[in-house]
């Protein structure tokens, strides 16, 4: 049996031009891990390269972009190619410098299979980045076959380019017979580039490499990396790490100089000193009020805004005989400005909340006003949780215009966070420049469905792991600043608007304008401790004095920690850093003293409806003495809370219960915290509607509060792939553009209980 798969293998081998005897495969097969030990490292780069491809979702998508959009394509196929001859010049040279053994006697016996490897593991991973991509079967639809094409016309002529090159260096070489009698023994560089050709081979690698790596840091000024797309920039950067990984494994001799485990305490030293994770600030120029303070004052302004308006809704819609609806639930009616013609209309059932009444005279005033009080609450989940978000938040001030005046806070975690600051930065802009929320729609979709992922993997690929071993820290080389710009740069270009980059506290400079309170919530990775970034200081030491337990004890209110502004891009910033794919923010204090570093808020909570929870909690004495302030009004708060969910339901996560068999046991604690933490949203949001439906204080003259929950459907197989990172394919954003559509369409009544608030707009 052995002897028949030997002879299918020597076949195999023949129809590459690789003709191999029974003998020589028995040395092949014994030489294989002798010789592949000293390019195992590009071996991890390959695996990584399959992961992206095959296994993560992120990854998918990119690939699956680059294969219907034909403005990747000659980018992507000139990665491969670069990716192909990196990955073959690299090995090469290592395999011809490096010896390959000190044991003589085993060379002696083997020495064929040796020189058989030397020169066929090149070939192998020079082709191999081609060859696995043509496993994807999303290459084969109509929309993808042109692409197939010249991926086989270009692995076709890289072959034979392959092959001639090998024949000049042969010629190149041939006084010392490298190629018909490789020596296994090791060969210095000076010996090789003493030839021409190997000479200019090896400095234009280099020349190439060094401009891949201006490109990367320059890449948000220069728009490198959105215009080559994520799926380039990561084999790009394949490439330098070919180089990088490459140099390790020159310089390491197994048994003898480990330089691998010298690599490796360099980058543990210089991390003690180089780090370049610490945030952007600017000087502080705005006046912080306290949490009750703050929301006083904007509850008075709501009070008077809502005043005049129903008295103007009053003036102008009751007349002699017009039309009301009554809404028992809420205990008031509220006027329409349509006449009655047919007194038998009166009293019809509209809907199971609401009737037609007969209205002759004024609406008496004696009935209890509801003025809402909306706090949203916005679940992480990257950019498809930065998508979803902000389209809702948009479409929500289109069904309700004026809704925002409405809104004290918007806590948000993770990508959730990011799209609310987008959402936020927009609304500012629209509202300064006296615009509709809707005046500039097309130029905020584009705004936040661009390309983030590209500058963050092309400063991730290159400059930062350069970062890990140079002894200072560059703070240019951060790969999370180079995510913030990106940010910045798309909603600058298509709003033309430079609000992400200036300060968080200035959007709230003017009171008049009403901007929703954010509540950016991170966690301080060495305390464990909830970070919040707010316009109102979560401070009050007030409550001390009276003994009552402040619910925001154990947060670290950010701004006030550190005594200075920040920018709004890196407020986004502090609630989605998820280490390792960006680097944890550091914080310090007025001295410079070093706070800790925070990192992405859904390591702690990942739905932002604790923080929702604690807003409420602590402003609850508020309400009752604005109640009894505006007790001759009937004036009563009512608190509706949104929450933008974007995780999977339960009975989609059960359907898609997987058990992993690879690996189990080191596996299972990683898959356990993965899966636990998708439970805590169900888990929390159904907590949250419960105790807002059914639990109501005895004797109390404050309203309940409304529980809504906006949930992005993924029970789809388009909705369950949709992707983690910061990427976002054509595919994907229509997807949820479409579901936001729906959504608020007349028949979805997820809004409903929104409508008798404002019915007038």
């Amino acid at each position: 049996m052995t002897w028949f798969f030997e002879k299918i293998l020597i076949r195999i081998l023949g129809t590459v031009r690789i003709n191999v005897s029974a003998d020589l495969l028995d040395q092949i097969l014994s030489t294989l891990w002798t010789v592949a030990r000293h390019v195992s490292l590009l071996l991890v780069i390959l695996l990584l390269y399959f992961f992206i491809l095959f296994n993560n979702p992120q990854g998918i998508d990119i690939v699956e972009e680059v294969l219907i959009n034909k403005k990747y394509w000659a980018w992507t196929i000139f990665a491969l190619i670069s990716f192909g001859v990196s990955l073959w010049f690299c090995s090469f040279f290592v395999l011809q410098l490096k010896e390959i053994s000190s044991d003589q006697r085993f060379l002696k016996h083997y020495r064929e299979g040796v020189k058989f490897w030397i020169v066929a593991i090149p070939r192998i991973l020079g082709i191999v980045p081609f060859v696995s991509l043509l496993f994807k079967t999303s290459l084969y639809s109509g929309s993808s076959i042109w692409f197939l094409l010249i991926l086989f016309v270009t692995v076709f002529i890289l072959a034979i380019i392959q092959e001639e090159l090998v024949v000049v260096l042969e010629k190149q070489v041939i006084n010392v017979r490298w190629f018909d009698e490789i020596s296994p023994e090791k060969k210095t560089l000076g010996s090789l580039l003493y030839f021409r050709g190997f000479r200019a081979m090896f400095y234009g690698f280099l020349g190439y490499i060094f401009l891949l790596f201006i490109l990367s840091v320059t890449s948000v000024e220069t728009g490198f990396a959105t215009t080559v797309g994520p799926f380039a920039v990561m084999i790009f950067g394949l490439s330098f790490l070919s180089l990088i990984f490459s140099l390790v494994m020159y310089f390491n001799l197994p048994g003898r100089r480990p330089f691998i485990l010298y690599f490796a305490a360099l980058i543990v030293v210089c991390g003690i000193v180089n780090d370049n994770t610490k945030i952007r600030t600017l000087p502080m120029k705005s006046t912080r009020l306290t949490l009750e303070s703050d929301f006083r004052s904007w509850a008075e302004q709501l009070i008077a805004l809502r005043g005049a308006a129903q008295k103007l809704e009053l003036k102008d819609s009751v007349k002699s005989d017009s039309l009301a609806i009554y809404f028992p639930r809420l205990g008031r009616p509220c006027c329409v400005p349509v006449d009655l013609t047919d007194s038998a209309i009166v009293g019809i059932r509209l809907r199971e909340d609401s009737i037609l009444v007969h209205r002759k005279t004024v609406v008496n005033e004696s009935f209890v006003r509801e003025i809402p009080v909306i706090f949203v609450a916005a679940e992480g989940g990257g950019i498809r949780a930065l998508i979803w978000t902000a389209l809702i938040l948009a479409n929500l001030e289109k069904r309700f215009p004026g809704m925002y005046k409405s809104i004290y806070g918007i806590s948000g975690v993770s990508g959730g966070g990011v799209g609310a600051s987008f959402y936020i930065s927009y609304l500012y802009d629209q509202l300064k420049r006296d615009r509709k929320i809707d005046a500039n729609e097309a130029a905020f979709h584009k705004a936040v469905k661009a390309d983030f992922l590209s500058d963050l993997l092309a400063g991730f690929l290159f400059q930062d792991n350069l970062q890990n071993i140079l002894p200072v820290g560059i703070e240019g080389f951060n790969r999370t600043r180079q995510l913030e710009d990106a940010w910045s740069k798309s909603f600058s270009a298509n709003t033309n608007s430079f609000t992400m980059n200036r300060g968080f506290l200035r959007l709230y400079a003017d009171a008049k304008m009403r901007i929703p309170r954010l509540f950016i919530n991170g966690v301080l990775a060495e305390s464990g401790q909830k970070t919040i970034v707010s316009f109102p200081m979560l401070r009050n030491d007030s409550l001390k004095s009276i003994s009552k337990p402040d619910v925001f004890a154990d947060e670290l209110d950010v701004i006030e920690a550190i005594n200075k502004d920040i920018p709004v891009k890196t407020v986004a910033s502090l609630c989605s850093r998820f280490p390792y794919i960006t680097s944890g923010g550091l914080i310090c204090g007025e001295g410079g003293g070093r706070i800790g570093k925070i990192v992405d808020g859904g390591y702690k909570e990942n739905t932002g409806l604790e923080t929702v929870w604690q807003l409420i909690l602590r402003l609850r004495p508020v309400f009752k003495d604005l109640h009894k302030i505006h007790q001759k009004e009937n004036i009563r708060f009512k608190p509706i809370v949104i929450f933008i969910k974007n995780s999977l339901e339960t009975k989609t996560m059960d359907m898609k219960n997987t058990h992993s068999i690879v690996l189990s046991e080191a596996l299972l604690p990683l898959g356990a915290a993965s899966k636990a933490s998708d439970r805590k949203t169900p888990t929390l949001s159904a907590l949250t509607e419960n105790v807002f439906k059914y639990y109501d204080e005895k004797g109390s003259d404050s309203l309940s509060c409304e529980f809504i929950q906006v949930e992005l459907d993924r029970s789809t197989e388009q909705g369950y792939r949709l992707p983690l990172g910061w990427y976002f394919s054509e595919a994907s954003f229509n997807y949820i553009d479409t579901l936001v559509a729906n959504r608020f369409k007349k028949s979805d009544h997820t809004f409903d209980r929104l409508r008798p608030y404002f019915l007038k707009e």
